[in-house]
């Protein structure tokens, strides 16, 4: 059938981006923490060992450590000017000084600039990058984060979770290399870990950032946070900038709307929205789609907002520009397995480009490969494409669905038939897709495999092509009506059969 998109809940799951780009964000900037929590063992440890025997490298471990707290003080600088100013300072040490002199810290080679021709390739750039880094400085927890991004995105979990994992120990309380951390073990399927890591730093109840991080790991993990009236207290303490709130309380807003109160959940999405991260427009979004809340044209310009703009675009029917915003979203995160799914469903279900939609889905199973939904996508779009056998490919890895996905991945089986010529078997194929979504009360998914079915049957100039698309209406007119199943009705009064093709059942 249609290429399909993800249907689940969203939560307010931070982002995961290099050091530098988080910098942009305004995600790193400091809050007016009460108490402020500082546990820095490791610059303790190497203060009193410079202290005692300075050298070159230690000195060079020290101004890591310091990096990696997000220290940039009068001490960081005299390390920096220490070093720089050695006569036998290595050159790749000088390098890495050079880089942070405008910034604090890790130029990160841009993905979207001409520095590698795609998205991995700049991966694995950055990998050997800091590769070299970590050997001169092995106590940059930030290098250690930044590397585990870049190994996350070739799809090397192991490589991703031990660097992680070090730069847990060294900076355990540091808001980047948590809410980083945090990302990364959603990612893997493992929020207990995600929320265990918060819930162990006594920084978490005090800073909103990564309050709102514990209490969207918490519903994943167990469904509910033991913090959320030190959340809601947090909102209205005066001590923060709607800014440094805003995903806080998109995030409880999101559990007032799970809980089905409509009415405190659109109070809380509105705070949320006064000065917002372009994570906590994404989440208004999506619950827009529900008709919670409603979304302004000024937090649709948000820098980063591709996630937000994709949505709406699709919500209006304006398909290439949805499919465009989707890229965007998968070039900013790029192990995002719902940047995947809904780009390379917008891509085929509206805009008919399956080259994108191929190119999408398959930069998803680099890093999700066993989605199956994602080799439907993949399937779907390489029929369209006439590749059929590639097709075929995908869909062996189908063979294990469950009853709820079965249907689907059986109406695009109907697909890849029919453009192999084997209009027999794509018949029962479909119309096995369709009676398995009505079965499952899936008015508007039925509805859909019906007028793709009507499709083919109208391409091939087939005598059953009037039948099939009075089925589809006839299902559309017990479902919601949306833009894509509108789509399709169009794309059906624009079809023109194949030459040399008039056939019947």
């Amino acid at each position: 059938m249609s290429a399909s998109k993800p249907n689940e809940d969203r939560q307010v799951i931070p982002r995961w981006r290099s050091f530098k780009r988080t910098l942009s964000t305004r995600e790193l900037h400091a809050t007016n923490l009460a108490p402020r929590i500082s546990s820095m063992p490791e610059v303790d440890r190497l203060r009193e060992e410079y202290r005692e025997e300075p050298s070159l490298y230690v000195a060079a471990d020290l101004r890591a450590a310091l990096l990696a707290n997000k220290v940039f003080d009068a001490e960081f600088e005299e390390l920096s000017s220490y070093i720089s100013s050695s006569p036998r300072v290595p050159s790749l040490l000088m390098q890495s000084l050079q880089r942070d002199a405008k910034t604090q810290g890790l130029e990160d080679s841009e993905l979207d600039v001409g520095v590698a021709d795609t998205i991995t390739a700049a991966a694995r750039v950055d990998v050997a990058r800091l590769r070299k880094k970590l050997r001169l400085q092995p106590h940059d927890a930030i290098s250690r984060v930044d590397i585990a991004l870049s190994h996350a995105i070739l799809g090397n979990v192991h490589q991703a979770s031990r660097e992680i994992s070090i730069a847990l120990s060294i900076a355990p309380d540091n808001r980047f290399i948590l809410r980083s951390a945090t990302r990364f073990y959603v990612h893997v399927d493992d929020p207990d870990q995600a929320h265990w890591i918060l819930t162990q730093s006594p920084r978490t109840i005090h800073d909103p950032w990564l309050l709102s991080a514990e209490l969207s790991t918490a519903y994943l993990a167990s469904g509910r946070s033991g913090n959320a009236r030190i959340a809601r207290e947090l909102l209205i303490s005066g001590r923060f900038g709607a800014h440094s709130l805003s995903e806080l309380a998109s995030e409880i807003a999101t559990g007032e709307l799970q809980r089905g109160s409509d009415a405190k959940a659109r109070k809380f999405f509105a705070q949320s929205l006064v000065e917002p991260t372009e994570n906590a427009v994404a989440q208004a979004a999506w619950a827009s789609e529900n008709k919670i809340t409603h979304l302004n044209s000024e937090s649709l310009t948000i820098d980063r907002g591709y996630e937000a703009r994709a949505i709406t675009c699709a919500q209006g029917g304006r398909w290439e520009e949805a499919t465009e915003e989707s890229r965007k979203w998968q070039f900013d995160q790029p192990f995002d397995l719902r940047a995947a799914m809904y780009g390379s469903y917008y891509a085929s279900m509206g805009a008919q480009d399956y080259e994108s939609a191929f190119m999408m889905a398959s930069m998803g199973l680099l890093t999700h490969p066993g989605e199956l939904m994602l080799h439907n996508n993949a399937a779907f779009a390489l029929a369209n494409l006439g590749r059929t056998d590639e097709a075929r490919v995908h869909l062996a890895f189908l063979a294990g669905a469950d009853d709820e996905s079965l249907p689907v991945f059986r109406a695009t089986e109907g697909l890849v038939a029919f453009r192999e010529g084997n209009e027999i078997k794509g018949r029962r194929d479909y119309r096995s897709a369709v009676e398995g979504l009505l079965k499952a009360s899936r008015a508007a998914d039925a509805a859909a495999a019906a007028l793709f079915w009507a499709l083919e049957e109208s391409r091939i100039g087939s005598l059953l092509a009037g039948e099939t698309r009075k089925l589809g209406e006839r299902l559309l007119s017990a479902a919601p009506v949306v833009p894509e199943t509108q789509a399709l009705l169009g794309r059906l009064d624009a079809v023109r059969p194949s030459s040399g093709h008039r056939r019947a059942f």
